[in-house]
């Protein structure tokens, strides 16, 4: 327990020079390195999560970089996907669940080593601070994207930020600073939902207690604050080319133990 904070800010660190997306590699660190129940894992990734984003929100808002009326056109497809993915999660076994994480594991690999994904700052300090009023088309795809994204939040915690981050600079042509801030602001209303909703899954279904991911959450979330600021700092100075393709093979390996820790060594 006393290697999670120095591992916490670790990947903390990456995450934020990654962007969204790095958030995703807590997940696999709770379920390989310390052995909970894939569903635990996903709950604690969660907790920290949300913990780790709510700064970001509250920084990105000081600035007015969030979309509020954006944000209320997406929420009504997130939040009901929402509500079904932690359905689906009380009601599958959790090492099935495993599976959407390897998926999206591997499609984060896919998108550094493509090039389609790039770091880009995820901090207001580093980005425009002029916000753009536009009234933003919303296609079928943006709207099912924005249901499979809040499905996956639901079901293992991750998924919406990186395909609302995605949309919203690829096919709405956001500026980078109010993408993101949008986005974070959507994961996390979304993400309450999520909490609540495992909070009575817990209650309902019975599953194992709560309590061993405590110490975990406890311990990890001083550490994503103090990663997240170091890992602002040094996305300024990096050498993206060859650091995109080390994460995406990152995320390649992370998806292969984690298959193998779940599915092959018991």
């Amino acid at each position: 327990m006393i290697l999670l904070f120095p591992l916490g800010i670790a990947i903390s660190t990456v995450s934020a020079m990654i962007g969204i997306g790095g958030a995703i590699f807590f997940t696999p660190y709770f379920i390989v390195v310390i052995g909970l129940d894939p569903l635990l894992a996903f709950t604690a990734g969660l907790f920290i999560e949300m913990m780790g984003f709510a700064s970001g929100a509250i920084g990105y808002g000081r600035e007015h970089l969030i979309d509020y009326f954006l944000t209320k056109r997406i929420i009504v497809y997130t939040i009901p996907s929402c509500i079904a993915g932690v359905a689906i999660a009380g009601y599958v076994d959790s090492r099935a669940m495993v599976m959407p994480l390897i998926f999206l594991l591997i499609f984060h690999a896919h998108g550094f080593l493509t090039k389609r994904v790039e770091p880009i700052p995820k901090d207001p300090k580093f980005v425009e601070t002029e916000f753009e009023h536009r009234d933003y088309f919303l296609n079928k795809a943006i709207k099912a994207s924005s249901i499979i994204g809040g499905l996956l939040l639901g079901m293992v915690s991750s998924g919406l930020g990186e395909i609302n981050e995605y949309n919203f600079l690829e096919n709405l042509k956001m500026r980078p600073g109010q993408a993101s801030g949008t986005s974070i602001f959507i994961l996390i209303v979304t993400g309450l939902v999520s909490v609540m909703g495992r909070l009575i899954l817990f209650l309902e279904i019975e599953i194992a207690d709560i309590k061993p991911i405590l110490p975990v959450v406890l311990v990890t979330i001083p550490s994503v604050v103090i990663g997240a600021q170091a890992g602002v700092r040094l996305s300024e100075n990096m050498r993206k080319g060859r650091f995109v393709h080390m994460v995406g093979v990152s995320f390649l390996v992370i998806a292969f133990i984690t298959f193998y820790e779940v599915f092959l060594s018991h």
